[in-house]
């Protein structure tokens, strides 16, 4: 079952969003409200409003997190606030979360949509071998 707002729905329901997301591996650091653990994860997708992540804290509807994504090794990671909007049990003690995200500026939402649209790629890979 996945938890939306007020809403508990089965894992077949159609989730209804303003921006697609695209699956896309992203590590950063999650931090929950109240919690002292700045906690290692990877998005299992990613758009300009949120992102779904798997992690074993046991969040809550409209938990506040403050999360910090490495977009780029070369650049500061990008950090905003957001707020669990969804949850889903899943087995083996993980929980996948949905995160909408609150405080992106423009420049800040400007840089994941370029992200976004080369394919969730690095800016920094090698694009050929000198020998």
């Amino acid at each position: 079952m996945v938890s939306i707002g007020d809403k508990v729905m089965g894992q077949g329901s159609n989730e209804h969003r303003r921006h697609s997301r695209r699956r896309v591996l992203v590590g950063g650091w999650l931090h929950f409200r109240g919690d002292d653990e700045h906690r290692d994860v990877a998005t299992v997708d990613l758009g300009r409003d949120g992102a779904r992540f798997d992690t074993v804290h046991v969040a809550r509807l409209s938990e506040p997190v403050v999360l910090r994504l490495r977009l780029d090794p070369a650049t500061a990671p990008l950090e905003c606030k957001g707020k669990v909007c969804w949850t889903q049990r899943l087995a083996g003690g993980v929980n996948r979360i949905g995160v909408h995200f609150l405080d992106l500026s423009d420049e800040e939402r400007d840089q994941l949509d370029r992200f976004l649209a080369r394919g969730g790629s690095d800016s920094h890979r090698e694009s050929s071998k000198h020998n």
